[in-house]
């Protein structure tokens, strides 16, 4: 479990745009 003095909702939100980022490469790599 994360807590928000381990990690914020900003640094989470960043990791889920990178993330985002990352599968949508991913996807036009394999089309």
């Amino acid at each position: 479990h994360i807590t928000s003095r381990q990690l914020n909702h900003v640094e989470a939100a960043e990791l889920l745009r990178v993330a985002a980022e990352n599968i949508q490469n991913e996807a036009q790599e394999i089309h």
